[in-house]
């Protein structure tokens, strides 16, 4: 949440819909998007936690502004810049959402839609759950991954382990937190094989043990060997494109997703997934 999100009005209409149907007409405006509108398929929020979708983010244009944006939702509230929900106990489950954009005239040009899936804070205590953060140096800095240690730390019930090559050491009592964020990489960087001498750049998901034409080979069996006794995370959460996009132009930059995305699928693809987490069929990639 950034500083002027507290400041903001919300507008005057809540997001109390009922649960949008597709109609054909609303297929038809999908298909004819006339801006890049992007949303995940599904939408993570754990009750008492506040979630927002922030409409610059959703859209790929030169000014956000320019665009008048409609959330639909039996939960949550719009603001003039965002969508947000504080999901109770009573909203645990699924909750579809519907976000629709209209230019200066009015007119619908893009619609996306969404599942918000709210979970609760309320599970047993037991084991630790694992999750990788991978990323930049947003990620190995340590800010976000010290709000989520500071809210697993205030709930006895959310034993939170992460794990990673790289490592972090906290103030204030929270130890020290492993992650797999590398300052200045990009998607590609994680899925480029080794180089003899850059060791220190190359990705950690690469099995020494090279193919029959000679090559490093992407496998996260041994990397999850050493990092985690053998085991994959439960969670996986992706926080890259910063470094992608930097020195990208208006002209340039769709093809630049594209290829950024391309990277993100091959990371973590039905294939490997399956072959390094085969018996973990509860891991969750939040990209």
């Amino acid at each position: 949440m950034n500083k002027d999100s507290l400041q903001d009005k919300p507008t005057p209409r809540e997001c109390n819909q009922q649960p949008f149907t597709s109609s054909a007409a609303e297929g038809a405006l999908r298909d004819r998007c006339k801006v890049r509108l992007v949303l995940p398929p599904t939408i993570y929020a754990a009750t008492g936690i506040e979630t927002n979708i922030y409409f610059d983010n959703t859209v790929l244009a030169p000014n956000y502004r320019n665009y008048t944006f409609e959330a639909s939702c039996d939960k949550g509230v719009q603001f003039d810049e965002r969508w947000s929900v504080t999901p109770e106990l009573h909203d645990i489950g699924n909750h579809p959402i519907e976000l629709k954009v209209r230019d200066e005239t009015g007119n619908a040009i893009c619609l996306a839609q969404s599942t918000l899936h709210v979970s609760g804070n309320n599970r047993s205590i037991g084991d630790a759950t694992t999750l990788l953060l991978i990323g930049d140096s947003l990620t190995s800095a340590g800010g976000y991954s010290r709000r989520l240690m500071e809210l697993c730390d205030s709930e006895r019930s959310l034993h939170l382990k992460l794990i990673g090559s790289q490592s972090f050491k906290y103030d204030a009592g929270l130890g020290e937190a492993q992650h797999e964020g590398h300052p200045g990489w990009k998607a590609q960087s994680f899925m480029t094989p080794p180089v003899p001498a850059t060791p220190a750049q190359d990705s950690p998901f690469f099995n020494p043990v090279r193919n029959r034409d000679g090559c490093p080979r992407f496998d996260l069996v041994p990397y999850f060997q050493k990092i985690n006794e053998g085991r994959p995370p439960n969670a996986v959460v992706t926080f890259l494109g910063t470094n992608d996009v930097f020195l990208e132009t208006d002209e340039s930059i769709e093809g630049c997703l594209d290829t950024m995305l391309g990277y993100y699928s091959a990371m973590f693809s039905e294939r490997d997934t399956v072959k390094s987490c085969g018996r973990h069929p509860h891991l969750k990639r939040l990209v």
